[in-house]
């Protein structure tokens, strides 16, 4: 198995501030306990499954949850936030823009996930140093 080192999120870069059309003055941010502070992937060789790990402050028991034929989810229980994606990469030919993308994509559209748009936004900036052990 290959494994990436943790790579470090920063929230400005994958949840930044939402300033709302209808607002003067304030400014909408996710709860720093739903942006995970690193990131690592995990490629195992013999099933060609490429796993992706998010750490956050806090952890708490989990749940699979199926995304879609090539992606599976580890969310958790009470919150929905994404822990763990794993996805076959041997499906998108180790082609690595189609594997950030159709990951990008799977987990924005997530139901009963509560963190998709900020787990897809840290694939699709982090994919190249994410989806290296996958190519080593």
């Amino acid at each position: 198995m290959n494994t990436s080192q943790w790579i470090t999120l920063t929230s400005s870069e994958i949840a930044p501030p939402v300033h709302p059309s209808d607002a003067q003055w304030s400014t909408e941010a996710p709860s720093p306990f739903d942006i995970p502070s690193h990131a690592r992937s995990t490629y195992n060789q013999d099933t060609g499954c490429l796993e992706i790990e998010f750490k956050y402050l806090e952890h708490e028991d989990l749940s699979t949850v199926r995304l879609d034929a090539y992606f599976t989810a580890k969310v958790g229980k009470k919150t929905k936030r994404i822990w763990q994606l794993c996805f076959d990469v041997d499906a998108f030919a180790h082609d690595s823009q189609k594997i950030a993308s159709a990951a990008k994509s799977s987990v924005e559209k997530a139901a009963g996930v509560s963190n998709g748009d900020i787990a897809g936004r840290a694939i699709f900036l982090k994919g190249q140093a994410l989806l290296q052990p996958a190519f080593r």
